[in-house]
């Protein structure tokens, strides 16, 4: 494997993201669900109508979302759904608190969100394909993935 193309490991690069998004969904996920009469009464603190409806249906996208990108199952939908709810939660929360703790978890989150929806999960995904570089070539021999090639015909 030549480690030193910057665009041969994109399939470890994603499955990397999906890991680590995954894993900080599931864990804020279940806390909501543990403590689910604190969730609701954050959702009518912020003036949401329906509270209850929108504390269980967040607090299980981010658990059932989080181990969903963890699999690589249903990458678009649940990246999707995700990035609305943290531009919700950076609008009528996070925002709300000083610039610091409270808004940088929720902004790189939707970064990495939005990476995942744009790039698909990548090979290692229950539903995934081989992340493809700009040319649409896919190079599975260089550690799953990227532009490995980098225009091999021009050199002929």
């Amino acid at each position: 494997m030549n480690w030193n193309h910057p665009k041969k490991c994109l399939n470890w690069g994603l499955l990397a993201l999906r890991i680590s998004v995954g894993v900080v969904f599931v864990y804020h996920g279940w806390m909501k669900l543990s403590g689910m009469e604190g969730t609701i009464g954050m959702m009518q603190g912020i003036g949401l109508p329906l509270p209850a409806f929108w504390a269980w249906f967040v607090a299980l996208l981010e658990f059932g979302g989080g181990i969903a990108i963890i699999l690589g199952l249903f990458n678009r939908v649940v990246t999707a759904l995700l990035a609305i709810t943290m531009v919700v939660a950076l609008l009528t929360v996070h925002t709300k608190m000083p610039y610091g703790g409270a808004t940088e978890l929720p902004i790189v989150l939707l970064g990495a969100l939005l990476a995942l929806h744009t790039t698909g999960a990548g090979k290692f995904a229950v539903m995934g394909n081989a992340a493809q570089c700009e040319c649409g070539k896919s190079d599975d021999e260089c550690c799953g993935g990227g532009c490995a090639h980098e225009h091999e015909d021009e050199k002929k």
